[in-house]
């Protein structure tokens, strides 16, 4: 970035901020998932551990579960949230600047995150959500700094929050040694794996359970019987890990026909214009559905970043999309799953876009 960008993120964060606590004005929202995610808190805040979800975002709301109570707690993590989800807009405008974009359009793109209704929406939800997104965000906005060890340490406290970005790991790596920068691609890694070695064993010593959540099995026998249009969640518990797979399988064998199709709504409902759940109102397909056009600007935006062999950047921006895709479309999804992903396709659409703008003109983009 160039000196004269430097107090743009500051007016980014001021927008997105107020934008973020307006919505958290109307009400904190606590969702099926939510007493969950307190119960893991209180029980660290109480100087133990409980398996569960992922134990990241507990160990994030441990603090404030030890110091409020009743709509007090419900108010401090509404605000947690909104501070989190609104530090993103200016991560993504600094990341666009590492990228190339100009000024001017980097924060555009950037206003855009600050204001995206599926964001300001999430960020007033007591889910793990909004501290993914800026664990994500910061993670590659430190690759694209060249700042491996931070990367590392980020991404591994989004790992924590939401395992599935583990696969991150693997290709951020592989692409900043790829680029020349094997040393950086060694710290980077060996920063990941360290924290999330020392995250497990912790869990193991709580709980007997080496490992980086405890739903596992249960995400896995949920997404056997998954029907998009009427998700249930409700099920009897696996015995284990290797029941669970059999379940799946068995589903996989006995139903191919019906077990790839709703793979593949699985992954409309990650990227799809049109969120297939029945109880969600028009107005919330519409603002969902908002991302597909910006999916598609944002593969124009990869492609362009490939023909200019930006290799780091195209997967510091694809590596988070594609964990999402590998994992929810698999097992099962909802339009949730890509909320920490968004900014993502948003800054990928914004270089989509300046590709378009550039191919007309005929300049040279970067």
């Amino acid at each position: 970035m160039k000196a004269p960008d430097t107090y743009i993120p500051f007016g980014l964060f001021a927008v997105a901020l107020v934008a973020r606590l307006a919505a958290v004005s109307l009400g904190v929202v606590f969702t099926n998932d939510s007493p969950e995610y307190l119960r893991q808190a209180q029980a660290i805040a109480a100087g133990g551990l409980a398996l569960g979800f992922p134990n990241g975002y507990p160990l994030l709301i441990a603090p404030l579960a030890a110091l409020f109570a009743g709509d007090g707690l419900g108010w401090a993590l509404g605000v947690l949230n909104a501070a989190l989800s609104a530090a993103v807009a200016p991560l993504a405008f600094v990341m666009m600047r590492c990228i190339g974009v100009s000024t001017v359009l980097a924060t555009i793109g950037a206003l855009a995150v600050a204001l995206w209704p599926h964001q300001l929406n999430y960020a007033r939800q007591v889910l793990s959500e909004a501290p993914t997104t800026f664990w994500l965000a910061l993670s590659c906005a430190a690759v694209l700094l060249w700042r491996p060890a931070g990367a590392g340490a980020t991404l591994a406290a989004a790992v924590m929050t939401r395992p599935s970005y583990v696969l991150c790991t693997p290709l951020i790596a592989a692409a900043l040694h790829g680029s020349g920068r094997g040393r950086e691609a060694g710290t980077f890694s060996l920063t990941v794996a360290l924290i999330l070695v020392a995250y497990a064993a912790m869990q193991w010593t709580f709980t007997g359970v080496f490992g980086l959540s405890g739903n596992l099995a249960v995400n896995i026998v949920v997404s056997a019987r998954w029907d998009p249009f009427v998700p249930d969640f409700h099920i009897t518990p696996p015995a284990s890990l290797a029941d669970a797979l059999r379940i799946y399988f068995d589903v996989l064998v006995n139903d191919p026909a019906r077990f790839f199709v709703t793979r593949l709504f699985n992954l409309w409902d990650l990227f799809g214009p049109w969120p297939l759940e029945e109880v969600r109102s028009p107005l919330s397909r519409v603002l969902i559905g908002l991302r597909f056009p910006v999916f598609a600007l944002y593969v124009v935006g990869l492609a362009r970043l490939a023909r200019y062999r930006k290799w780091v950047e195209l997967t510091a921006l694809a590596a988070p999309v594609g964990a999402v895709a590998m994992v929810h479309v698999p097992l099962f999804a909802i339009p949730r799953f890509a909320v920490p992903v968004e900014p993502f396709l948003i800054v990928g659409g914004t270089i989509g876009l300046r590709a378009i703008i550039a191919a007309r003109q005929r300049v040279v983009m970067f």
